[in-house]
Parts: structure tokens; C-alpha cells; sequence
């Protein structure tokens, strides 16, 4: 007699359903070559990049004086550089490629980890991988893509760490933690520090090692922080905040107006030409880099091709000025924040591949990507309809699963929480501190979006709510009685 198991048919298929991800990447990406679709690589353009000739011959110097942005995103380029290759070549394409299909990949285990069945599992990372904005970004030489991985990388590590007890992956979820802060200034030392709260999950396994893990990446991200400090009094990772922060206030005033409060004294003269501008179009004394001249990454005005370096020592000052006359700003005109905050939240519920820097990328795609927003984010009049809804049900989806009372699982209800923290983070501290390209924050956090519905869509008894159980046991009665 066989065993009752034996008959029931299986649940998954007997080989590793994830490889059926690689033919769907290699069939769209081959698809995308035919209609037209490049590898685009600018390094010129990147306010981001050090000058590419810095990159090549004084990588270390160049990374030591650089306050602009966090370094490892100029350290990655600066080493493919160092072997010859070109920022359009084969090798640099090769592994943006190699990164979305790992995206894709981490995606699906992270799905996994959470319990959500193979089949959506696998549907998922796949519409992830399809998805205009994925072709985009793998096809355009920035940090995005970089970025996105690693985000997934975080709460991937972490569950496996958890699971296992090594120092070995305990090891590899503080470097994805390390590499994440110091790629992108986003991910800011407050943002590290609040996942100590990681450490109150209840009946949370190895926790002991989780904090000397969390310790140690909180240690080491400090040290560029204290390096900034030491050479330039920053403590920061980035000296950019003033000058993001005048996009969301100086932008708005009339130039006239601005002007004038310039000339009462009540802001200074930077505010007056607006932040991001080359260096000749501000004060001329500000040029003069004093005791750093002889340092390229911080006295040279321009990069090579005639670009602005906004890595030059003189834009610590401006930004510092623009916080100041941010905050002047915002007391006389609330109403021009808080209008560049609405319009903050209105590009953030815009599709990813929304950038104005990839107008011929999207030019290529230009059938696929209105077939793709129309009927997957449901674009009508402008207005992403689907997509709106979808991340707003994800987030709310997000809290109740990091909520949940029964269901999870300790180590998974540590990734649901630092999944949470990571969203929120981005979506409300990205808001609140820019405008123009808040659909790029969504690149990064959008597996996490993905996640919560595929774990609400095939969501366990005890996650359900009670309510909605009593509500269907209502409805079945009713059948019943008729």
C-alpha cells in the first residue's frame, strides 16, 4: 500500500525552479539588443564620478580626498578602469549584465527565504527581470543597479545568517551592510544605527553575534565618516545635503526676490546662482583651492572633458552656505517646499525608467515600455494607476507581516523588520531631501515591494487575519443555509 504522500503530486518540480529564470533573461535581453538597445556609459555626465583620468592614475589619492559622495562606487570604477577597460567596452557591459541577472536571482531566494511558493516566487523575479526598467538600468553605467542588489543582498544574508550561526555569513551580511552605506549616501550611518532594533525581535537566534556583526559595520562605515572629518571637518559621507536642500527651497524663489535677500544679507550670494553650477558662475574667491592645490581630485575646476568636478573643495562651502539659506528660505516660503515635496511624491510613484537621462534608452523600448505601462501599471492620464496601488498595498502589507503576531518565524520577522526600516528610510527621508528623480529610489526598494505581495498573495493561515477568516466561515454559512 502506498504511502498517502506518494500519490499527492509534487509541489515543485524536480529540478531547481530558478533555472528557468536564465533562459527569460538571456531571451529578453536578446530581444532588447535586436530592437535597438545599448550599453550607454557617461562617465563625464555622473556628478558622482571623479574625472576618469584620476580614476586611472591616482585612484588611492583621488578616493582619499573625495567628500562628494562615498567612495566604493568610484574604488569599483577606478579598478575596471585600471585594466584598460573602456567605460562603453565589453568588460563593463558584461557585468552590469551579470548584476541584473543576479538581482533577479536574489530576488527569488529572498522570496524563497520568505516562504512564498516556488511558482509566484518564480513569476515575480521573472516580471522583474522583464520589466522595462530593469532593461533600462542594466543598459546605463551608474550606481542603481549596484545598489539594488546589495539592498536585496542585506535582508538575503541576513536570513541565512540567522539560520546558520556562522561567522562566515554573519561575516557576509555586515559587508553587504558596509558596501550598501558606502556606495550610496542614502543609506546614511542614522539609517545603520536604527537597525540595532533588529536586536528586539523576540527569540531572535544568535543575537549576541548579530550585535558584535552590526558593531562592527557601524565601525567601519564610521571610518569614512571620521576620515571626512579629519580632512575636511565633515562628518558625513557626502557634503551634498545643502546643496539638494536648495533644490527643494532657492529653486523655487524668484530669482529677483533672492537677489535682494542677498543684498539685505539674509542669504548668501551662492543661493542667488543655485546649487550644482560650475564653479565660475559663484564668487571667484571661492575658487582658490588654499592648501589642497596640489591635490587634482579638489583643485581641478573642471574634469577633462570640460564637465563641472563637483568634488572641488570649494563646494563644501557652497553646500554648507545653501543649508543655511535652506532654512531662511523655508521660513519666508513653506508653500515652495512643500510644493517640491508634493512633486517629490508624485515622481516617486512614476516608473523607475522615468529618468530624463535615459530618453534614448526609452526611446528604444518605446513600444514595449507603453505596452508595459499601460497594462502592468495601469498608466491612465499620466497617473500610474496599478503601480500606485501596488506600492501602497505593499507597504501596508510590509507593516502588517512585520506585525504579524503568529506565522513568522523569529529570523524571518528580522527580515520583515529590517525590509521595513529599509523602505521607510528611503521612501520618506528620500522625499523629504529631494526632488526630480525620486522614481530611482523605488529601483532600489522595489524587490522588497515585490516581496510583500508575494507573501501576502500566498500568505499562511496565521497570517490571514482573523477577520478575514471570519468574514469567509460568515460567507460559507450563508452557502450552507441556501
Amino acid at each position: 500500500m502506498n504511502h498517502p504522500s506518494a500519490a499527492a503530486p509534487r509541489s515543485r518540480p524536480r529540478w531547481p525552479p530558478w533555472l528557468l529564470l536564465l533562459p527569460i533573461f538571456l531571451a529578453s535581453r536578446l530581444a532588447a539588443y535586436l530592437a535597438g538597445l545599448r550599453f550607454h556609459a557617461d562617465l563625464g555626465r555622473s556628478w558622482q564620478v571623479l574625472d576618469v583620468p584620476l580614476l586611472r592614475n591616482h585612484l588611492a589619492q583621488s578616493l582619499w580626498y573625495q567628500h562628494s559622495q562615498p567612495p566604493l562606487y568610484n574604488l569599483l570604477l577606478g579598478l575596471l578602469l585600471k585594466t584598460g577597460a573602456q567605460p562603453d567596452g565589453p568588460l563593463f557591459q558584461a557585468l552590469w549584465s551579470l548584476l541584473g541577472l543576479s538581482l533577479g536571482l536574489a530576488t527569488y531566494a529572498l522570496l524563497r527565504a520568505m516562504r512564498v511558493v516556488w511558482r509566484v516566487s518564480l513569476l515575480v523575479a521573472a516580471l522583474l527581470l522583464i520589466s522595462p526598467s530593469s532593461l533600462i538600468y542594466e543598459h546605463w553605467l551608474f550606481y542603481d543597479l549596484p545598489v539594488a542588489l546589495c539592498a536585496v543582498l542585506v535582508p538575503l544574508t541576513l536570513w541565512r545568517a540567522l539560520g546558520s550561526g556562522l561567522r562566515r555569513d554573519f561575516a557576509l551580511f555586515g559587508a553587504s551592510l558596509v558596501v550598501l552605506c558606502l556606495t550610496r549616501s542614502l543609506f546614511h550611518l542614522a539609517w545603520l544605527l536604527g537597525l540595532s532594533v533588529l536586536l528586539l525581535v523576540p527569540r531572535l537566534p544568535h543575537r549576541r553575534r548579530l550585535a558584535w556583526t552590526l558593531l562592527v559595520a557601524v565601525a567601519l562605515t564610521s571610518s569614512v565618516y571620521l576620515k571626512n572629518d579629519f580632512v575636511f571637518g565633515k562628518f558625513a559621507v557626502s557634503t551634498w545635503p545643502g546643496m539638494n536642500l536648495a533644490r527643494l527651497t532657492a529653486r523655487g524663489v524668484p530669482l529677483a526676490e533672492r537677489q535682494a535677500l542677498a543684498a539685505t544679507g539674509q542669504i548668501s550670494a551662492v543661493s542667488v546662482v543655485g546649487p550644482f553650477r560650475p564653479l565660475a558662475d559663484y564668487p571667484k574667491e571661492l575658487a582658490t583651492p588654499g592648501r589642497f592645490a596640489d591635490i587634482p581630485a579638489l583643485a581641478q575646476p573642471q574634469k577633462q572633458d570640460g564637465r563641472p568636478n563637483f568634488n572641488h573643495i570649494a563646494y563644501i562651502g557652497i553646500a554648507d552656505a545653501m543649508a543655511q539659506d535652506a532654512l531662511v528660505l523655508l521660513r519666508l516660503h513653506p508653500q515652495v517646499y512643500a510644493l517640491a515635496h508634493a512633486t517629490a511624491w508624485l515622481h516617486y510613484f512614476r516608473p523607475a525608467s522615468s529618468y530624463v537621462e535615459l530618453a534614448p534608452q526609452r526611446a528604444v523600448l518605446g513600444p514595449y515600455l507603453t505596452w508595459w505601462n499601460r497594462l502592468v501599471l495601469g498608466e491612465c492620464q499620466d497617473v500610474f494607476v496599478f503601480l500606485l496601488l501596488g506600492v501602497v498595498l505593499a507597504l501596508l502589507a510590509g507593516v502588517r507581516l512585520a506585525r504579524a503576531k503568529g506565522g513568522l518565524e523569529p529570523r524571518e520577522r528580522a527580515v520583515a523588520w529590517l525590509m521595513l526600516a529599509t523602505v521607510l528610510w528611503v521612501t520618506l527621508v528620500g522625499n523629504l531631501l529631494e526632488t526630480g528623480e525620486n522614481f530611482r529610489f523605488r529601483a532600489t526598494i522595489d524587490p522588497f515591494l515585490l516581496v510583500w505581495l508575494g507573501m501576502t498573495w500566498t500568505a499562511r493561515p496565521k497570517l490571514r487575519s482573523r477577520r478575514g477568516l471570519r468574514l469567509r466561515r460568515f460567507l460559507c454559512q450563508i452557502a450552507r443555509q441556501g
